[in-house]
């Protein structure tokens, strides 16, 4: 029941919502990049989701929702894999109530709903850390080629998993293991060499031949310095057990900022995990759950869950790598975990128990509900900084003629795109050709660099570099008196004249220089499209 009831919450509405930037980036990385070192280059992940996307796509096709059934299957196999954890490590109650925490949980059903390499993550380090425990209990070669193999998955879907995956070998120090310590730790030592062997070409590859810079990752600093560094885990907490919501720091995920949760529910929600949380964390009727070495497995689920976090949190200070909801994620296995082990103790504890444990419950549902059901709610396209995608390319499309030049701006031409595709139209080389209906036009991205490495989203290019790739792309115009179509990634347009941030402003001065005007598309300018025309 509980599986059935989470794939039903990740399927419903599935197809609803317009393709995000990341996820357009998901479908150019496995459409236009189909070999390993055009999918290494596009993303700055590693390949496993991309190639297994790719796989996916070609079956069953790519529209919004074909897209995203990968991660919805990603999603309910990991109740099944919550499930089998919690009756591994604890009994078969924690199994069940972790498992139920899970199927609600609103962060991960949004993951389960993005096209993007999330779900497939937690998948993967639920099952590492489970198919270990067995090979520590087992002892035999082939539960060893298991965990290794599900901690190889893990490494080749995420880099972040590595902080997920070192805790787990601190299950030799769980009393049940100990009994043959050398032996287990010589066994684990292999394992582990095995998936550095196998890793190192990746980071090779990502730290060595892929140039990186700073700037790059800038959407990460803004989002770290709306964070307050004291408060950073307790928003992570709150977001795995009710998700996010608007005005709640800079998160760029495609639907949450526009949802309005009520303050009361949310301190309300926030003061119910906390008391959970403590509840867990005491030894007082830990004896009810009738488990051996609970001490010693509760110590290193809190491990599991603190570690990554605490580790993405120092290195912050340095490098911003931190983002609620996001990257911490590496740690939500062990969150389901210990809110199941929170509720089977909780439903043990003496005669009060059941209700209590009833009480929580229909609490719990109250508050996970109404954010679920404002999250289903929300408009295809809601209210944000950019125009709806679906709608630009619908006003592109009828203007744009055979050997006219559009040219996209930062990454949201990814999404456009993506639209185009949909109405028979393949970016092929460096044209959007429809044979069908014998259409034909330019399709560019600026700065041109970001062809080859959308990832990188609007980098800063010197004047030189803007002229060289506008020579190019006017090379492309089919006759003098062709249309050049902007689609700006953003800026304004006040009193006649074009607002918008670097290198975009060296693209229009450079243009204005060399004779061209530009009028807006439509009147109102609401979708960021100019005709420039000489």
């Amino acid at each position: 029941m509980l599986v059935i009831g989470a794939f039903l919450l990740r399927v419903y509405q599935l197809g609803k919502q317009e393709l995000w930037i990341d996820e357009a980036l998901s479908f150019y990385t496995t459409t236009t990049r189909v070999d390993l070192d055009g999918v290494l280059l596009a993303e700055y992940t590693p390949p496993l989701y991309n190639l297994l996307l790719w796989r996916w796509g070609g079956w069953v096709g790519t529209s919004e929702a074909n897209m995203r059934m990968l991660s919805v299957i990603f999603g309910t196999l990991f109740i099944l894999a919550v499930i089998w954890a919690g009756a591994t490590f604890f009994n078969r109650r924690v199994g069940l109530w972790a498992g139920a925490f899970a199927a609600i949980a609103p962060i991960h059903i949004y993951y389960s709903q993005e096209a993007r390499a999330y779900a497939l993550l937690v998948l993967v380090l639920m099952l590492s850390s489970v198919l270990l425990w067995r090979a520590l209990r087992l002892q035999t070669p082939a539960s060893w080629v298991m965990a290794t193999t599900t901690g190889m998955l893990a490494l080749y879907t995420h880099y972040f998993a590595i902080l997920a995956l070192l805790p787990t070998t601190f299950m030799v120090l769980i009393g049940q293991h100990r009994q043959h310590v050398r032996q287990t730790l010589v066994r684990l030592g292999v394992a582990t060499l095995v998936c550095a062997l196998v890793y190192t070409p990746l980071l090779y590859w990502h730290l060595v031949r892929t140039n990186h810079s700073r700037a790059e990752l800038g959407w990460i600093q803004s989002i770290w310095e709306a964070t307050p560094p004291a408060l950073a885990i307790p928003y992570t907490l709150e977001v795995f057990g009710l998700g996010s919501q608007a005005g709640f720091l800079n998160n760029l995920v495609k639907v949450y900022p526009y949802v309005t949760f009520p303050s009361s529910l949310r301190l309300l929600g926030f003061a119910l995990l906390l008391i959970l949380g403590i509840w867990v964390a005491i030894p007082w009727k830990d004896d009810q759950l009738q488990i051996s070495f609970l001490r010693d497995r509760k110590i290193w689920l809190w491990t599991m869950l603190f570690l990554p976090l605490g580790t993405l949190w120092l290195v912050s200070f340095y490098q911003p790598l931190y983002t609620v909801g996001r990257y911490d994620l590496v740690a939500f296995p062990a969150y389901t975990l210990l809110m199941g082990l929170a509720m089977a103790k909780l439903q043990g504890a003496g005669r009060t128990g059941p209700l209590l444990t009833l009480c929580v419950t229909m609490a719990f549902s109250l508050l996970v509900g109404t954010k679920l059901v404002q999250y289903y709610q929300l408009p295809p396209r809601p209210p944000g900084p950019w125009p709806s995608a679906r709608s630009t390319a619908a006003t592109l499309l009828p203007i744009v003629r055979n050997g006219d030049v559009v040219v996209f701006t930062g990454l949201r031409g990814l999404q456009i795109l993506y639209y185009f595709s949909r109405e028979g139209f393949v970016w092929v080389g460096e044209n959007c050709e429809n044979q069908e209906m014998g259409r034909r036009f330019g399709c560019r991205m600026f700065p041109l660099e970001t062809e080859k490495t959308p990832a990188t989203g609007h980098v800063s290019i010197p004047l030189q570099a803007v002229r060289d790739d506008l020579r190019i792309i006017l090379s492309a115009l089919s006759e003098p008196g062709g249309t050049l179509w902007i689609v700006f990634n953003r800026g304004s347009y006040r009193g006649g004249r074009l607002l918008v941030p670097q290198p975009d402003s060296f693209l229009v001065d450079e243009l204005q220089r060399m004779d061209f005007h530009f009028t807006p598309a439509d009147l109102k300018n609401s979708k960021g499209i100019f005709a420039f025309t000489r």
